[in-house]
């Protein structure tokens, strides 16, 4: 199957423990054991720091990953807009976020 969806979870305040995750993705599932491939078409800025993109990208995977494997299924990810924002760009956050959103996208149909 094919998704179509938006990541965005942005938690900026002025007392620090901000963090930024935010792109627009593409899904396509087929049956399998959880493996998932992520592609990225653009970045804001388009000079995002190669490093934490890299990492992003590593925890979209898993965090697609840790749902796709529950529902027996493979995934491809294209993700655009990819916001990598210099400051409260968490990596670690983009798992949480991607993984609910990919579950409120299944469990909804």
């Amino acid at each position: 199957m094919q998704y179509k969806f938006t990541v965005s979870d942005i938690r900026q305040g002025a007392s620090g423990g901000s963090t930024v995750v935010k792109y627009l993705a593409e899904l396509v599932t087929f049956s399998g054991d959880g493996r998932v491939t992520v592609r990225v078409l653009n970045t804001i800025p388009v000079t995002a720091t190669a490093c934490l993109l890299e990492a992003a990208c590593e925890f979209v995977r898993l965090g697609a990953q840790d749902v796709l494997r529950e529902y027996q299924l493979d995934g491809e990810l294209i993700l655009s807009d990819v916001l990598i924002h210099d400051v409260d760009c968490h990596p670690l956050r983009f798992r949480s976020a991607t993984a609910g959103a990919i579950r409120e996208l299944l469990v909804s149909q």
